[in-house]
């Protein structure tokens, strides 16, 4: 009877939510949190709302008994129809066992509020710490090679009693910038990893019909300066478009494509002010977030399979590691970034798998020289890999899952 009064009240008091403040919204979730029973519900929670973490998640349980024991919801910001007929594309059927909600409905709170496990990469409902009763683990959407958390401010820091990590380096930042106990950052690696090991039919689909016209592939990944969401904060210097390099750079870069019949995929970070345009120009497409969900796959299953990577600061450089292959960092303003946002990698230079090239025409000679068969970085990449990402195996998503109380039987 206790457990039928503590329901009633608390959905009671949630059909208030509508009328109230968001701060108070907040408030009153965790409160009830602390008092309403759990029940074998997950909660799963990304941005963007296909984000790979979670879909790596979704997979593993879509292939092992553990799905049988739990109810798993998912929480969107966006549409919820769309949704569910990308993760269809992505997960297969087992999409039909997982229902999906938008995280501002009454009924996301009431299923929040009595999981008695819940995964997210940004944070889910305010920054409260997690109640007894509850399994709050943070899959955050990469390591931290930039300033986060404490290190910018001790403000707005997702509470969990988790923290994910690739490596003891990474656990020793994570835990001076989160002010989660070492001993509860788990060298776990990211489930997004996984899919480093073994590719879909979808994605030999995909490279197979992109090798009928380029005999190798390189992924552009820059991170963002100026934010188009959020705390709308600005790092660096923001360039005109998103490859960064003014128009002679960039013919050059065109020409040595097509001599070598390259072709380079550009994907601005969701947050840049520069995403959601998609495009060609000669060898170079600029593609976002629903170009690849069109064709079935992720962003990682699309980086599982390039032949190079190019990027800044961004965390993704940490993950392709595990590739060996080769990784550019171009990063013009790398000066004001470090003002403005700082390393917690430092000095910089030294983590990062290449040189650091500053001009568009430094880093198109470094790729000339890559494409004309001289890879200079093995040994900082094997070195850099073995420190700060060393997975060797798809076990990513099964250790997350173990780490939240699953048995582990199959």
């Amino acid at each position: 009877m206790r457990g039928f009064f503590i329901a009633l009240g608390a959905l009671i008091l949630l059909r208030a939510l509508t009328k109230m403040p968001h701060s108070f919204i907040l408030r009153l979730l965790y409160l009830l949190n602390l008092v309403v029973p759990k029940k074998n519900i997950v909660v799963m929670d990304s941005y963007p709302d296909c984000e790979d973490q979670l879909i790596a998640l979704l997979r593993w349980l879509s292939e092992h008994d553990q799905r049988r024991q739990v109810k798993v919801f998912f929480f969107v910001s966006g549409d919820v129809s769309a949704v569910e007929l990308n993760m269809t594309r992505l997960v297969g059927a087992y999409t039909e066992t997982v229902t999906i909600l938008s995280k501002r409905s009454l009924r996301a709170f009431w299923v929040y509020v009595r999981a008695k496990t819940i995964f997210y990469t940004h944070g889910l409902y305010g920054y409260f710490s997690p109640p007894g009763s509850q399994c709050v683990i943070n899959l955050w959407h990469g390591m931290p090679v930039k300033g986060i958390w404490k290190a910018i401010s001790d403000d707005l820091i997702p509470r969990a009693n988790y923290l994910c990590s690739t490596s003891s380096k990474f656990s020793g930042i994570l835990a001076g910038v989160s002010g989660v106990p070492r001993n509860n950052i788990v060298l776990t690696g990211l489930p997004r990893n996984d899919v480093f090991f073994k590719k879909r039919k979808a994605v030999k689909d995909f490279f197979d019909q992109i090798h009928k016209t380029a005999d190798r592939t390189v992924m552009f990944l820059p991170t963002f300066r100026a934010s188009n969401i959020g705390e709308m904060e600005t790092d660096g210097i923001e360039a005109g478009d998103p490859l960064g390099m003014g128009d002679a750079d960039l013919a050059r870069l065109l020409q040595l494509l097509e001599q070598y019949n390259v072709r380079v995929f550009v994907k601005p970070h969701p947050m840049s002010i520069h995403y959601g345009r998609v495009y060609d120009v000669g060898n170079i497409s600029v593609i976002d977030d629903a170009w690849l969900l069109k064709r079935g796959i992720t962003l990682y299953e699309m980086l599982s399979g390039v032949d190079a990577l190019i990027t800044d600061i961004s965390s993704v450089y940490v993950d392709f590691l595990i590739t060996r292959r080769p990784c550019f960092c171009f990063f013009p303003d790398v000066d004001a970034y470090r003002k403005s946002r700082n390393f917690l990698l430092d000095p910089i230079e030294s983590y990062i798998p290449s040189e650091l090239y500053r001009t568009g025409s430094e880093l198109i000679d470094a790729i000339s020289v890559f494409l004309a068969g001289d890879d200079r970085f093995v040994d900082k990449r094997n070195h850099l890999a073995e420190l700060l990402n060393p997975q060797e195996q798809d076990d990513a998503c099964a250790r997350v899952f173990a780490l939240a109380g699953f048995k582990l039987n199959d």
